[in-house]
């Protein structure tokens, strides 16, 4: 579990480099329409709209979201590890002799009957203490 949520949180990274990646692309073509004659429009119906300034901007917004969503599920599947690997550790116990065979000789007697069904056979499965 703790691997899973490392490789999710190192994917996560590689969404937030591609999104800089786009966000830098954005920056350049905007600056390249941004001159003191003319400005970058936002409207599309202007002319000089730079659609693929917006695209690559919507791109970034989009693989960020992405990492950011990632870095929430690898930190909750770590965080979730490290609790079960707590949980599942060795905690050595000692067994009785009474334990060991079973059942104490002052308990009364027990019998289990448990369903048994299969596709090739239907019945029940009877163990009993005595």
């Amino acid at each position: 579990m703790i691997d899973a949520g490392a490789l999710v949180t190192l994917g996560s990274a590689l969404f937030q480099l591609s999104a800089q990646t786009s966000y830098d692309r954005y920056n350049n073509l905007i600056d390249s329409c941004n001159m003191i004659e003319k400005g970058c429009p936002i409207d599309p119906s202007k002319p000089g709209f730079n659609k693929a300034a917006i695209d690559a901007r919507d791109s970034g917004d989009s693989k960020r979201l992405m990492g950011f969503i990632g870095y929430g599920v690898g930190g909750a599947a770590i965080a979730t590890g490290i609790v079960l690997a707590y949980v599942n550790r060795t905690r050595p116990y000692q067994i009785t002799p009474e334990q060991l065979e079973g059942q104490k000789a002052s308990e009364p007697a027990s019998i289990a009957i448990v369903p048994v069904v299969s596709p090739e056979a239907v019945g029940a499965t009877v163990q009993g203490h005595f």
